[in-house]
């Protein structure tokens, strides 16, 4: 995530009215003043309470999550990040709320009646032991929006434990049922299931959302993201479907700009492959409607593999109506144990009766092995590695990055961490 580097004069982000709280790691006061910092689930309550709009200012660096905080809060709510604490109004670096690694249900839970904005903050590091299953969580009422921007989702994994229990891997942030959710310069990285095993239907989770936008899932909010990473996330699923990134349900109107999803790595056992699953891939459309319009523009989908069965490996658009340009899809794998006949396109693979058409956009061909026969393909461009993807990705360290070999850790894969951000990294 690229951090804030420079001192904003900020009249407020919720205006004129707004009761401002300041939070620090070591708060014990009533959060009136830097002097009087207050702690981050006090402040959280108080705004809870509020009858007028509360804007958090929160003091940047470290701070070791001990339990999830779930609110519900009426007025609109803005969590900001990165504060010296120097004064009113300087940013200077990124707030980070770290669960260490502990067994937790979540870090964040907030359930938004009013305006929702979160900025500069990170939520690393959570083992899920229960329902959810997401770092952090984001519902909106009707009317509300949510604007999150410069915030990292990463590190949040279900490690090696239970499987096959019926219930879910670890995703970075869920959002649901907000009016538009607004998201940019923003990283999704490492989140889902790592363990040993890689295949077998009793080393797998299932059922309901278990494994579906284990980096960012959005359901029932129209999106549009701009500039974010989705990258070495893992997700496993046996009958069921799994993602990196999902839109889903009543979400018609999403765009991407400028995004990289790269180096994300999906593994499916199908036992009870007539049940006709949705199956997996590195980012999923699910929209309400057939009609339900998305747009990608100038998009990475590169170095993401699906390890088994008959399903892609790019992106998968399961129900609605899609423009794709200026995007490019690269090394892609499908790598399943299908037969041929069955095998999925790599890089781009629409159900029956969705609709995509892609214009000016690059894969390494235009065949059924990497497009499905039903996208519509206009000025495309094919080859090998065009090396100028994206400025979001450095692709020297990319292609390095073998997704099929990864060292996933049966505790906090802190090599594999290392890896994809330097993979992803800023140029």
């Amino acid at each position: 995530m690229k951090q804030l580097l420079f001192a904003a004069l900020l009249v407020g982000a919720l205006g004129a009215g707004a009761t401002t709280l300041y939070v620090a790691s070591d708060g014990t006061g009533d959060g009136s003043s830097w002097e009087s910092a207050t702690t981050f689930k006090a402040a959280l309550e108080t705004a809870a309470s509020a009858e007028e709009p509360v804007e958090l200012r929160v003091k940047q660096g470290q701070y070791i999550v001990a339990e999830k905080i779930a609110v519900t809060v009426s007025q609109p709510l803005a969590i900001l990040g990165g504060y010296t604490g120097e004064d009113e109004t300087t940013q200077g670096g990124v707030t980070s709320f770290d669960a260490n690694f502990a067994a937790l249900t979540g870090i964040l839970d907030v359930t938004a009646k009013g305006g929702l904005t979160l900025e500069n903050c990170q939520f690393l590091n959570c083992r899920p032991t229960d329902a959810p299953y997401s770092a952090v969580s984001l519902t909106g009422a009707a009317g509300v929006d949510l604007s999150i921007s410069n915030c990292a989702f990463s590190g949040n994994q279900r490690i090696n434990s239970g499987l096959n229990d019926g219930k879910g891997s670890m995703r970075g942030l869920m959002v649901q049922t907000f009016q538009k959710a607004t998201i940019t310069d923003s990283d999704f990285l490492c989140n889902g299931l790592v363990q040993s095993a890689s295949s077998g239907v009793n080393n797998h989770v299932m059922k309901d959302w278990g494994a579906r936008g284990l980096g960012l899932c959005v359901n029932n909010a129209p999106c549009e993201l701009t500039r974010c990473r989705i990258a070495g996330n893992k997700f496993q699923c046996h009958c069921s479907n799994g993602s990196a990134l999902a839109i889903c349900g009543s979400s018609g109107g999403s765009v991407l700009r400028n995004c990289a999803i790269v180096g994300n790595l999906g593994v499916r056992s199908d036992a009870d492959a007539g049940k006709n699953w949705p199956g997996i891939c590195a980012f999923e459309i699910n929209l309400a409607n057939a009609n339900d319009k998305f747009t990608l523009e100038n998009c990475t989908l590169a170095y993401n593999s699906n390890l088994e069965y008959t399903c892609p490996a790019g992106l998968g658009v399961y129900k609605g109506t899609g423009t794709i340009r200026n995007s490019i899809f690269y090394a892609n794998i499908a790598a399943g144990s299908a037969s041929e006949a069955n095998k999925q396109p790599a890089d781009v693979w629409a159900q029956t009766g969705a609709a995509v058409e892609m214009s000016y956009c690059w894969t390494v061909g235009t065949g059924t092995e990497f497009v499905s026969a039903n996208v519509v393909q206009d000025h495309s461009l094919t080859g090998e590695d065009p090396g100028f993807v994206s400025t979001l990705v450095d692709y020297n360290a990319v292609q390095n990055l073998n997704v099929t070999k990864l060292p996933y850790s049966t505790q906090t894969s802190p090599n594999f961490k290392t890896s994809a951000e330097d993979a992803v990294k800023a140029t």
